[in-house]
């Protein structure tokens, strides 16, 4: 197979919108990809976080974090209050609903892995982990040269 047909194949699995992708969607929930994002780091990480911090830890925008903690927010997921070290500054916190639908949301990810795992088999899971990895070698290794990073 020539490289630009190799090429042309990727793209069109990974880029162009297919019924698989909106099948897995349906599958495992209704939170974007940036609302997962908060709320596992306020769950797992750290909890009652100003939106600064969120932006410099998951490096978005303002006005990215500000739209989806406002959806958040809509969808009783998480709550902004008073910081009680300093009471001019907001603070985000998870709230009850939040860490269920994320503690859901987690669990569907994780069964609907497991349902690939047992599909492909051990031999074909270990090799798509060996190649992801290298992906994202290559991608931290091209961050670096072009970007003048030290590491990624």
């Amino acid at each position: 197979m020539k490289t630009s047909e190799i090429v042309k194949e990727i793209i069109e699995i990974f880029v162009k919108p297919n019924r698989q992708k909106q099948h897995i969607q349906e599958i495992i929930g209704d939170l974007s990809k940036g609302e997962v994002g908060i709320l596992a780091y306020l769950l797992n990480e750290k909890n009652n976080i100003s939106s600064n911090e969120l932006e410099n830890h998951l490096q978005v925008s303002s006005a990215r974090i500000a739209s989806t903690l406002n959806s958040l927010e809509k969808k009783g997921l998480i709550k902004r209050s008073k910081s009680e070290e300093d009471k001019r500054k907001i603070v985000i916190s998870i709230t009850t609903n939040g860490i269920t639908k994320i503690e859901e949301h987690q669990e569907k990810v994780k069964r609907y892995v497991e349902h690939l795992v047992e599909t492909l088999g051990e031999k074909d899971s270990l090799e798509f982990i060996r190649i992801v990895k290298r992906i994202k070698e290559i991608t931290c290794e091209s961050i670096i040269e072009h970007q003048k990073e030290e590491k990624c």
